[in-house]
């Protein structure tokens, strides 16, 4: 039997029987969401809220931007178009073509110092003195067999330099033979010198070291370059003898701009053994720094690097030049001169070389004077010709141009510039002479020492500047009026602030400013073809359906 009432249906359910017999349905019931239902609804429902609020956003953005004037939305799109550009910058700073740029615009800087300091030396001390194995002192037969620097030779040379004043020679030619020939007459001449040595006396060696074969299969050889034989190892004086290395990088346009601090070298146990220990051996501008002490005063505080603390660490060969790396160690403790470089994630305190392929200021020689061979003075550094000294009182010394001086400097560079030696490279001062380059250095490694950048903060603070001047001044004036009024001006305040700065030690950075404005005008100048063409598309040349060319 079948009935409504008030609309609700009852059916009969077999083996269920009510009252009357008859069968009623089960009550209905509704299952609760679960977690992931109530999950899933909250975030649809979150979705919802932010794709209101997205289009909500976006609606006043382009009701306010639409309420911008037509300078307004070109300085706020300028503002973003440079913001752009920097990062791009920063991003691509490694290309050789910036790279060329900023070291084109330090190149310039540099040029400047030394024209400015080279004007008038005649009455200023100089700083350090070069005798200069020239032309006239490697054709004149007081020097000796061309071919090999003479030992006895370069012995005259170290005792007069240190008779006239000098209390720090570098030695710049290398004296590297087997242990066996240091009984030949020249190199017991030159021991003999370096054995004269008085306390507070120093001799800087140039020494080379020998690169390791590549094909070599032991991974540890591969990386160990070692430190050749030479006849002066050991040799017992009352002054301070130390080894160093002549080692600079050049660049890519095959100039000499750069210099490696220190290398690690494998000395080995005894001769011709295969294990040895490792070694810091510094450069020669680092060694005569750390003989001199020598830094400005704003260089003195601060920590550095683990590349320092593993040189410093390091337990130096007991041999002579043991006081000499205690200085060394004790300079660079007072210094930061590594924060360029990085120590590989080694035992081993092998140093690898800056990469030269950026742009590193740190790395970078403060290049003071250019080299003349006709001139006997140049900036701070004073050129005296060998001849004129081995040679005094003969005829030959009377040809030489630069009379013989009362006193030389306290730093003296014995080395060679004539071009049958080949040791003439490529700087952004002109040819230079190996010994001259070491000459820049170590003057630049004293004053004023490594070259910093800005700190971040003010590095980023001076971009913002000079993107918001010329988001400006591209919105309110035409691409060319906008260059003179404010591009123009601000390169040029850029580079006094560099020309100043660098005189301290940091680098104010110019060249890629001026190439972002340059960029910037690219930008605008399509902006406004691109507004161009809008406009003609829209409105034709003044016919129906045509569109200007």
């Amino acid at each position: 039997m079948n009935g409504s009432v008030a609309g609700a249906s009852f059916h009969p359910v077999p083996g269920e029987a009510g009252e009357d017999g008859i069968g009623l349905e089960p009550p209905i019931t509704v299952d609760k969401p679960g977690r992931w239902e109530r999950l899933r609804g909250a975030v649809v429902r979150l979705n919802e809220s932010a794709t209101w609020a997205t289009r909500r956003t976006a609606e006043r953005l382009r009701e306010y931007w639409s309420g911008l004037s037509h300078r307004k939305r070109h300085f706020a799109e300028g503002i973003l178009v440079g913001l752009l550009i920097e990062l791009l910058l920063a991003q691509t700073g490694g290309f050789a073509v910036l790279v060329g740029i900023r070291n084109a615009a330090m190149d310039t800087v540099l040029r400047n110092h030394a024209w400015i300091e080279n004007l008038s030396t005649e009455d200023v001390a100089p700083r350090l003195s070069l005798i200069d194995v020239d032309e006239a002192s490697w054709r004149d037969p007081t020097w000796g067999e061309p071919y090999r620097a003479p030992r006895h030779r370069l012995a005259q040379l170290v005792t007069y330099a240190f008779d006239h004043g000098a209390r720090l020679v570098v030695l710049d030619v290398l004296v590297e033979t087997s242990a066996q020939d240091a009984a030949a007459p020249g190199n017991q001449a030159l021991a003999s010198a370096l054995a004269a040595l008085k306390p507070g006396q120093s001799v800087i060696l140039s020494r080379s070291i020998r690169r390791p074969l590549q094909e070599i299969d032991d991974p540890v050889a591969r990386v160990a370059p070692f430190l050749p034989d030479s006849p002066f190892d050991g040799l017992k004086t009352p002054g301070t003898i130390i080894e160093a290395l002549p080692e600079f990088h050049i660049d890519r346009d095959a100039q000499v701009r750069s210099w490696t601090l220190w290398h690690s070298v494998c000395i080995p146990d005894f001769p011709g053994a295969v294990f040895g220990r490792w070694r810091p051996l510094p450069s020669i501008q680092l060694a005569a720094a750390a003989q001199t002490q020598t830094f400005p005063p704003w260089r003195r505080a601060g920590g550095f690097g683990r590349c320092a603390t593993q040189i410093s660490g390091a337990i130096p060969g007991l041999t002579t030049t043991e006081a000499a790396d205690r200085a060394m160690r004790n300079w660079i403790a007072r210094t930061k001169p590594f924060e360029h470089s990085r120590a590989p994630e080694t035992d081993d305190p092998h140093a690898t070389s800056p990469d030269w392929r950026r742009f590193e200021p740190g790395s970078r020689i403060y290049y003071r004077s250019a080299y003349d061979p006709e001139a006997c003075r140049a900036g701070p550094i004073q050129r005296v010709s060998a001849v004129a000294i081995l040679a005094k009182g003969q005829s030959a010394a009377a040809e030489v141009p630069c009379a013989l001086p009362d006193r030389l400097a306290r730093i003296v560079i014995i080395g060679q510039s004539a071009d049958a030696v080949g040791d003439k490279w490529a700087t952004p001062l002109g040819p230079m002479p190996g010994a001259y380059i070491i000459a820049n250095a170590i003057l630049s490694l004293q004053d004023p020492g490594p070259i910093e950048e800005l700190p971040w903060l003010v590095e980023g603070l001076l971009a913002l500047a000079h993107i918001g001047l010329v988001a400006w001044a591209f919105a309110w004036f035409s691409s060319v009026r906008a260059i003179a009024i404010v591009g123009l001006p601000l390169v040029v305040t850029l580079m006094l602030l560099s020309w100043v700065c660098l005189k301290f030690g940091v680098w104010i950075d110019y060249a890629m400013p001026a190439l972002g404005i340059w960029l910037h005008r690219l930008w605008g100048q399509a902006r406004a073809l691109a507004d161009h063409g809008n406009h003609v598309k829209k409105h034709g040349d003044g016919t129906e359906g045509s569109i200007g060319v």
